[in-house]
């Protein structure tokens, strides 16, 4: 039996983790323009330094969103101030993944299975491993696009490697759907987002979110992946009535439209009945 301690103590560990994977995506988002440029910059090595003195930090400095509070948002060396970006993102990514604990504890992302023996079996470990790499994916695409406005390929391949293991889990343990479904809301989606980017001669969609788009329904599932795709569309469209109403952005300036994916796969994810919702409204709308 689980314990209300142990499934909140569990919860603070999906938390820590998340701080964790935060740090890595400010490291991500931070080096990536270098990276792209060929500026000898490696993403993946290095030691982190200080963007003001260039010195290199040590073990203490780092400690997730800790740091950042008791040297009280500055370095130790030179005394300038750290962006807060590091921060935020970090805290939130630490709360992305205090949800998707939460829903790996519920079962809600397999099949509804909760018992303790299915939370202990190699295949629920599996499943699991499955959406803490996508979700790290997601979430530092969300960042990246966000700043750069760019997918980087190696995150859209990583997004795709899991949700095959998710694809396979569906299909073939738990007969949630089958390869031809699966296969029709990928080349659905494709040919969508293919038909904007080419007719829009790049304008209205970048080719990024083309490749991107089309793992949804592999990761989420046939069904709540275009879910989840109509979602981006109505939060894009919220957000960027506000951003003209606001003058934060005008008519001919860029939007990247990454964000509003991910936002729209965290809604299917996190809210389970988000998809049962829309495809009520649709079948009331037909038959209406």
């Amino acid at each position: 039996m689980i314990t209300p301690i142990f499934f909140l103590v569990f919860l603070f560990g999906w938390f820590v983790l998340g701080l964790i994977l935060g740090s890595f995506i400010n490291v991500l988002v931070s080096r990536f323009p270098l990276f792209i440029s060929g500026g000898g910059i490696s993403v993946f090595s290095g030691r982190s330094h200080c963007d003001n003195c260039k010195k290199k930090l040590v073990w203490y400095e780092l400690v997730p969103l800790v740091s950042f509070l008791v040297q009280k948002k500055k370095c130790r060396s030179c005394g300038g101030l750290i962006p807060h970006r590091y921060a935020y993102i970090e805290l939130a990514v630490g709360c992305v993944f205090l949800l998707l604990g939460g829903t790996i504890m519920s079962g809600s992302g397999i099949n509804g299975v909760t018992s303790f023996n299915v939370i202990t079996s190699p295949l629920f470990f599996l499943h699991a491993m499955a959406l803490i790499v996508g979700v790290f994916a997601l979430t530092a695409i969300f960042f990246i696009d966000r700043e750069h406005y760019y997918i980087p390929d190696f995150l859209i391949i990583i997004f795709f490697i899991s949700g095959a293991i998710e694809a396979v889990i569906r299909i073939s343990f738990f007969w949630q759907e089958s390869f031809f479904n699966l296969g029709l809301s990928i080349l659905g989606v494709f040919l969508f987002f293919f038909a904007i980017w080419f007719f829009s001669q790049g304008r209205a969609m970048g080719f990024g979110d083309v490749k991107f788009a089309p793992f949804f329904p592999i990761f989420f599932g046939a069904l709540p992946g275009v879910f989840a795709i109509f979602f981006a569309f109505w939060i894009g469209a919220i957000v960027s009535v506000f951003l003209l109403a606001s003058r934060k952005k005008g008519m001919r300036d860029r939007v990247p439209f990454g964000p509003f994916l991910v936002a729209g796969g965290f809604t299917v994810l996190f809210i389970p009945r988000a998809s049962e919702i829309i495809f009520s409204f649709f079948n009331w709308f037909v038959y209406f």
